[in-house]
């Protein structure tokens, strides 16, 4: 019994440092949110069919195209912040999560 009444700091010190280190494993294993981002309407606007290849070219996103005159250029202009086009493809810069925009057209093709 003397040994706890002496060593009781030591104790207290050891178990919040364990406690310490099972909070922060809990915290930082938790796996993070993916963002998702739905993809439907750029499908709507270019068609689905008509994609042959999708690319990224750093902070811009490259579309190939079969036909270039079934794409509405007028409401992608609107809601992207540019377009370019180039015989059969399209080279658009997104407002944002253009990663995520590639990677859920890729999974539809």
């Amino acid at each position: 019994m003397d040994f706890l009444i002496k060593e009781w700091p030591f104790i207290l010190i050891g178990v919040l440092i364990i406690l310490i280190f099972i909070v922060l494993y809990i915290i930082l294993r938790k796996p993070k949110k993916e963002l998702k981002v739905d993809v439907s309407w750029v499908l709507d606007l270019i068609g689905k069919d008509n994609i042959t290849k999708v690319e990224q070219t750093q902070s811009r996103v490259r579309i190939t195209v079969k036909d270039l005159n079934i794409v509405d250029l007028e409401s992608l202009k609107k809601q992207t912040k540019g377009i370019f086009v180039k015989e059969n493809t399209l080279v658009i810069t997104f407002l944002n999560n253009t990663e995520e925009i590639v990677k859920g057209l890729k999974k539809t093709l």
